[in-house]
């Protein structure tokens, strides 16, 4: 399982990409009305309008399980993983505008995410670090769910890749040698 979390401006092509039927289904969502990605977009302006002031007002995320787990998740299951997500990121699923959508155009279930920074007074939800908040986040929801996380594929990798150096440098070493002892024995 991997995530990527970004804060962006959050326009219509974005909102067309994320909310499109013929990609996938509406896993949840709170606060946000509408059934297109035109209506649903308006309704976050309304929140999104409350700060004047920032730019990327949006976080766009997206939560990515391993393509054998996402085949045997219920979406029950994925929506509990979202708002642990969107928790673990400060984003408070009961009281932030957010929808979550699963696409299931390719090979594994992947669910978007689009979350309002702006929080009711108007102040915005910390940006920083959000990419790493939301990788840590993915490991610790794969961990708990006994699923495959990008972190452990990624260390078993480095041990790997270890290992074959070593082997590589103990061959280079016995080559070495004999080619050594081939020629001090003339």
């Amino acid at each position: 399982m991997i995530a990527k979390a970004k804060a962006c401006k959050g326009g219509g092509t974005l909102f067309n990409y994320v909310i499109n039927d013929e990609k996938g289904y509406e896993l949840d969502r709170n606060l946000i009305c509408g059934e297109t990605s035109k209506e649903i977009h308006e309704d976050f302006s309304i929140y999104l309008d409350q700060n004047q002031r920032a730019q990327n007002k949006l976080f766009s995320i997206v939560l990515s399980p391993s393509i054998e787990d996402s085949q045997k998740l219920t979406d029950l299951e994925l929506k509990e993983m979202t708002r642990k997500l969107l928790n673990d990121l400060d984003i408070n699923p009961k009281i932030q505008p957010y929808i979550a959508f699963i696409h299931t155009e390719k090979k594994h279930k992947h669910i978007h995410i689009l979350a309002s920074r702006v929080k009711a007074d108007g102040k915005l939800i910390s940006d920083h670090h959000i990419g790493k908040k939301a990788q840590n986040s993915a490991h610790s929801i794969a961990i708990e769910n006994n699923l495959v996380s990008a972190k452990n594929v990624m260390i078993e990798q480095i041990k790997e890749n270890e290992k074959l150096a070593e082997e590589k440098v103990k061959l280079f070493t016995t080559i070495k040698d004999e080619i050594y002892q081939k020629h001090s024995v003339q």
